[in-house]
């Protein structure tokens, strides 16, 4: 997260100024059971997000995350979208941290 900027979902470096507050595992490639979630950014504010949209919702597309599961898997974690105001961000709370939920990505390792 940034101290002022937000959260950024990515599976590439951090942009400057933001630091690591937690991290899943996902396929480079397909394995059985997963599906593909890409790394969006809201036109006009540059809010990064998670989706499972390839078009990203109608917005920006930056490209794939990775693959993640469907379906609950052994050693794995819900991975929740949640949007607090204009920041969105990732949780394995279905609570989002008291934040809104707007759904379930998968199961990450």
């Amino acid at each position: 997260n940034h101290p002022t900027n937000g959260h950024w979902t990515t599976t590439r470096i951090l942009p400057n100024g933001y630091k690591l507050e937690r991290q899943w595992k996902l396929f480079r490639e397909q394995q059985p059971g997963t599906k593909l979630i890409f790394e969006c950014q809201r036109i006009g504010d540059m809010r990064n997000f998670p989706s499972v949209n390839q078009n990203c919702e109608k917005q920006d597309a930056l490209g794939p995350l990775g693959y993640i599961y469907s379906d609950k898997k052994d050693n794995t974690s819900p991975v929740y979208r949640c949007r607090k105001d204009s920041d969105y961000f990732i949780s394995p709370d279905s609570k989002c941290e008291g934040a809104t939920n707007e759904g379930l990505l998968g199961y990450a390792l």
